[in-house]
């Protein structure tokens, strides 16, 4: 049973990934200007971690956000983080951001509380 519970954890979290990312893009879907590529490069990048993250490490999650902030500013990624959080796709936290995977986790085909067993809101 054991194997079979982290097998179907496995699962959920890449049916999670999956609906995630056109969660994502479907929000960005208008959205073409260079302010929305960093922004939706940023959420999708953190959508891949389990822990929060602090702001000052958000630029380092990925070539593709690395590229994107590369000689912006901090007030830049302030307001981003910002548009993300008033979008529902991040939540801040005492200990750092992380997506916002409550927003939608109740229409996919489990249970949440089967869920945070494998991975913690």
């Amino acid at each position: 049973m054991d194997g079979l519970d982290e097998q179907l954890g496995v699962v959920r979290e890449h049916q999670w990934q999956v609906a995630w990312v056109h969660f994502v893009h479907e929000r960005f879907r208008t959205a073409h200007s260079a302010t929305d590529r960093r922004r939706r490069a940023l959420a999708l990048a953190l959508s891949s971690l389990t822990d929060t993250v602090k702001l000052d490490e958000l630029p380092n999650l990925g070539v593709e956000v690395a590229r994107a902030y590369a000689g912006l500013s901090r007030r830049t990624l302030l307001r981003d983080v910002e548009a993300l959080g008033q979008m529902d796709l991040l939540h801040r936290h005492d200990s750092g951001l992380r997506v916002n995977r409550g927003l939608f986790l109740a229409f996919l085909p489990w249970r949440y509380e089967g869920m945070s067993k494998h991975r913690s809101t």
